[in-house]
């Protein structure tokens, strides 16, 4: 709706008034009014002239006063109450002294009214509709009972007053409900720094469902790089996260997202359109979907990252929620392209520090071992008792040194790796393992996305290499077994073995650089200790790497 400059200017003058003065003004009118009406007609009966003149004196004086003096404590508080307490009586008598429930004053009645809701919105309402009821209940009453019977003013006017109140509180209610609204909006807070994406947008569907009040929230998205689409919908409390990858459910994304895309606001869809985007990422509540559902979309786009959010139902008018869902769309975009930033600043942060990690084990460790190696052959060749023993510690030393080598090149020149070369230098190195520790030794990745496992391949590696130390010396374990798999945004990494377990099952822990490696890459690690070994699941979120 296009609104006039003029009428523009009118309200944001009304708007940014203060409500303090504008009461205070609005009471000095009454009183301004009521002294014209009744120089120019003095009230009936004649006999009450005079009270009804020394009351409005008395209330044109407290007018006065209140408005050069005002109060000066918050337009809420409950301080103000007495005044309108005041408000109510003074007029209240007025009415009953001048012709009672057909008094000329009774218009100025509902001004307790306004005012108690201009300071506390629905409730104020509420209180305002009980205190005029109850003062015109004292006027009315004694003018039914007095032989003249008025019975249907009282009831008239007591309907009048009650239907004021009840729209009033309706625009009082939707004030309250938007500063909740905006209370949310300003509270918007997103853990990326200490939970994965899905928590995240867990997290991200949740609030939205807050500020929209509505059942049922959809968020849709799509890296532009990435060939498959995601999902998450919030639905009585929680959230439910899918992976889209068919043609047909990428065609749909596109579509909804270009259905979104009107401007700065979102629009509302029709039962047909509903009914699509429920079929495609919501399909728990096609069942519940009518031809009175309210579905709203707005689509964000990003350098990125495209996508939309739908929401069923919101809990406030169309043009709100199309203002509010516009708003809810930039943010979940800017949060998605800051989550981005953020995992690649992470990876960066990561692959500097193996660099440097990587220098010091040239410099240090790796030197070391050189070293060891050159006395141990030495040895060997001096001592022929011990010659085979010295020859296996030196194979092992050579291998270990061979692997650092391995590392450190790795770290500070990354190879382009074919695609089977993550899971053929797992084989290996659980092949290296074995031998190691005189140990059956084996790896299963059960996923055909290998760019992920070369993702994580010397964190994996770290991993199984330290589990494999902890089982054969405090496990006494003479099996490994290591499975892998990709499940939606996470990998899941189980370690069994053989041993002995943990000595106390009761409140299993494991290692904690184990632990230690795990949080620092955003997951999570839980142990199971039984009378047949050990076992471990390690949970690492998927981080998409940028082309």
């Amino acid at each position: 709706m296009t609104r006039h400059p003029k009428w523009l200017q009118v309200r944001n003058v009304l708007a940014s008034s203060n409500p303090e003065k504008l009461i205070g003004y609005g009471r000095l009118l009454t009183v301004v009014f009521a002294i014209i009406a009744m120089y120019l007609d003095p009230t009936q009966p004649r006999r009450f002239q005079s009270e009804a003149q020394f009351i409005l004196a008395i209330y044109a004086t407290i007018s006065v006063v209140t408005l050069l003096f005002p109060i000066k404590q918050p337009i809420d508080s409950p301080v103000h109450i007495p005044f309108h307490l005041l408000d109510a009586a003074f007029l209240g008598s007025l009415t009953f002294l001048s012709n009672e429930l057909t008094s000329p004053f009774f218009s100025f009645l509902p001004f307790t009214l306004l005012s108690m809701t201009i300071r506390w919105g629905f409730i104020g309402a509420v209180a305002g509709a009980i205190i005029i009821e109850i003062t015109l209940l004292i006027v009315g009453i004694p003018d039914v009972l007095d032989g003249e019977s008025e019975l249907n003013y009282l009831i008239m006017r007591s309907a009048y007053f009650m239907v004021a109140a009840i729209m009033l509180a309706h625009f009082g209610a939707h004030r309250e409900r938007n500063q909740d609204r905006l209370m949310a909006l300003a509270n918007w807070r997103s853990r990326l720094l200490r939970k994965d994406q899905g928590e995240w947008i867990d997290n991200i569907c949740s609030q939205a469902a807050v500020v929209l009040g509505s059942k049922c929230v959809v968020v849709l998205w799509r890296h532009q790089d990435d060939a498959r689409g995601r999902s998450a919908t919030w639905w009585s409390g929680t959230v439910t996260r899918t992976e889209l990858s068919s043609i047909e459910e990428i065609d749909q994304i596109e579509r909804a997202i270009v259905a979104g895309s009107a401007g700065d606001q979102g629009r509302r869809l029709d039962p047909a359109e509903n009914l699509a985007i429920a079929r495609l990422s919501a399909p728990q509540i096609e069942t519940t979907l009518t031809a009175s559902s309210n579905g709203y979309l707005s689509s964000f786009s990003s350098i990125e990252t495209r996508g939309m959010i739908w929401a069923l139902d919101p809990d406030c008018r169309p043009e709100d929620a199309k203002l509010l869902l516009g708003i809810l769309a930039k943010q979940i975009g800017s949060e998605l392209e800051r989550l981005d930033l953020l995992q690649e600043l992470s990876t960066n942060i990561r692959s500097e520090e193996r660099v440097r990690l990587a220098q010091d084990l040239h410099d240090s460790v790796l030197q070391d071992m050189t070293a060891t190696s050159i006395k141990l052959k030495a040895l060997s060749n001096a001592d022929a008792l011990h010659h085979p023993q010295l020859t296996e510690i030196q194979k092992i030393v050579t291998d270990s040194q061979r692997r650092i080598r391995h590392f450190v090149e790795e770290q500070r020149f990354p190879p382009a790796q074919s695609p089977e070369s993550p899971v053929k230098s797992m084989l290996t190195f659980m092949d290296e393992l074995a031998r190691n520790w005189s140990i059956g030794a084996t790896f299963k990745w059960n996923s055909d996305k290998l760019d992920t496992l070369s993702t994580y391949l010397a964190d994996i590696q770290q991993l199984v290499s330290e589990a494999a130390s902890n089982a054969v010396r405090h496990g006494k374990a003479t099996e490994l077994s290591v499975m892998a798999l990709q499940r939606d945004d996470v990998i899941e990494l189980e370690i069994s073995d053989n041993g002995i377990g943990l000595a106390d099952s009761s409140a299993p822990t494991g290692s904690l650089s184990m632990h230690a490696r795990v949080g620092s890459l955003g997951g999570n690690m839980v142990l199971n200790s039984e009378r047949s070994g050990l076992s471990m699941t390690i949970t690492l979120p998927v981080q998409r790497r940028r082309p």
